[in-house]
């Protein structure tokens, strides 16, 4: 039965999963390179300015007024610890910092911190450079209790200059999941559904005018401009500078200067922070088909954890509860299947019995079938389940809350594969414990399907493997105790 789930799951996300948006025809080609102004001002100073939140550290740098680490709190067994997305970039690495604005020519490096500023709901730092285009000024705002940061861009120049300003900002990065989930994220023709765009040539080759909604996502986090206040962006497109995906928001050209305000979204793929900044990017998590009951066993799984303080049991008590639940249905399935096993005995008996007697066969297989009914309840028990186990299995793949949250012993980490293969070896192990000994077919075939989920799962999230084995093993337990309480 979970077999058969697994198996429409992965069809089901095969064929009709997120669509990606069709390749751009370009107007022009899109401009990805960076020319620095290397003259360093004699009164510059680099200066790495720390800001600190409840939920996440930032620490911006005056060598292009950008963030070159980002980091949030990630709540562990004892306290919290921070996982990085943004790094610091190398000397030779300067078009990595995130929001750099660049443009078509000399583009100002060299930066000073003008102000800081600190409210209530958030804090101001201002940066400014001067250089042969004019002036221009960058005041980022980095709100306390949403991961939001604001960028207010200001270039004054010349009436005769054009400046052409681009924004870059980098896609995150886990060094433990380094490209699982890497994508990039707009909206549709529709504005109204996000665009999940996957592949590299898609990346690399396209562009997307005037974006309400643009940047890229990883498996856990979230970095997108979700605001153009002052509706200034021409277009966005992606750079691949080596294996790391790079966002650029182009603005349009004008003369004597622009002033525009974006905000972005920066943080973990979760719906309460999601909600906050903008209710679009909820559709980044992906819960399958069955998203409502995904988003009910992520509310139960955080509920047992609030008892248990460990994702890994708190994975066992709901595989368990909804064992429990899903029993009636569970108890029918069999009932059905089992009469179906009988039916298929009498079957052959009369066609043994009346095989030289068509007509009169037929008449004895129509009055068995009347007698007995055709046993639908087995269909209707597993359908029912199906959305059960789906759903739970996209959440435990897809959950941040298993990020790096330990079990037991050789366990320290709920979102990547067993590293000693146990639970899939205990997968493999508890099918196959639960195969009818007495029908060799049936052994057989649950023996090749055993390793070939043992196979798959030792690829999967500890989490989703443990669900898995806890899954299967009670399903083993409950056969075993009908078997003893009502032998056949």
């Amino acid at each position: 039965m979970l077999w058969l789930a697994l198996a429409i799951s992965i069809g089901i996300n095969y064929f009709w999963g997120p669509q990606t948006k069709q390749l751009s025809t370009r107007e022009q080609d899109l401009n990805t390179e960076i020319d620095f102004i290397d003259i360093k001002p004699e009164t510059f100073k680099p200066i790495a300015t720390t800001i600190t939140t409840p939920s996440m550290e930032l620490v911006f740098s005056s060598e292009g007024a950008t963030i070159e680490r980002l980091a949030f709190k990630h709540p562990v067994a004892q306290g919290y610890e921070y996982i990085d997305t943004i790094f610091p970039p190398t000397t030779q690495e300067r078009e990595r910092g995130a929001f750099l604005v660049a443009f078509d020519q000399g583009t100002p490096f060299y930066y000073f911190l003008i102000d800081r500023k600190e409210s209530e709901e958030a804090i101001d730092l201002t940066y400014r450079a001067t250089f042969d285009k004019g002036t221009i000024t960058k005041i980022f705002t980095i709100y306390k209790n949403k991961y939001q940061i604001n960028l207010d861009l200001n270039i004054e120049s010349a009436p005769d200059v054009k400046v052409h300003p681009r924004i870059l900002f980098p896609a995150p990065v886990l060094a433990s999941h380094k490209d699982e989930g890497l994508s990039g994220i707009t909206e549709s023709d529709s504005k109204k559904k996000l665009t999940i765009i996957k592949k590299t040539e898609e990346l690399v080759n396209s562009y997307w005018n005037q974006p309400t909604i643009f940047g890229a996502q990883n498996i856990y986090f979230i970095h997108a401009m979700v605001a153009d206040k002052s509706s200034s962006l021409k277009r966005g497109f992606f750079k691949l500078d080596n294996t790391l995906l790079i966002a650029i928001l182009e603005c349009g050209a004008e003369r004597g200067g622009m002033h525009s305000i974006f905000s972005f979204y920066c943080g973990p793929k979760e719906e309460r922070a999601l909600m906050a900044v903008d209710p679009r990017l909820v559709d980044t998590i992906d819960y399958g088909w069955f998203a409502p009951v995904g988003r009910m066993m992520l509310k139960a799984l955080n509920a047992l954890y609030s008892y248990t303080h460990n994702y890994g049991w708190a994975i066992v008590l709901l595989t368990l509860i909804i064992r429990l639940l899903l029993l009636p249905f569970t108890l029918r399935a069999e009932r059905s299947m089992k009469r179906g096993a009988d039916m298929g005995r009498k079957l052959q008996a009369l066609e043994r019995k009346y095989k030289d007697n068509p007509e009169q066969l037929e008449q004895e297989k129509l009055a068995l079938l009347k007698k007995e009914g055709f046993g639908m309840g087995g269909c209707l028990g597993i359908l029912v389940q199906i959305p059960v186990l789906i759903a739970l299995s996209y959440v435990l793949r897809n959950a941040i809350q298993l990020y790096r949250a330990p079990f037991i012993g050789w366990i320290k980490d709920l979102s990547i594969p067993d590293p000693f293969y146990v639970l899939p070896v205990l997968v493999g192990v508890s099918m196959i414990s639960g195969g009818n000994p007495r029908d060799m077919q049936q052994r057989l075939a649950t023996l090749i399907g055993a390793l070939i989920l043992a196979a798959f799962s030792a690829t999967w999230p500890a989490g989703l493997t443990l669900y898995l084995f806890v899954s299967t093993a009670s399903g083993v337990a409950q056969s075993y105790l009908q078997r003893r309480l009502y032998p056949q």
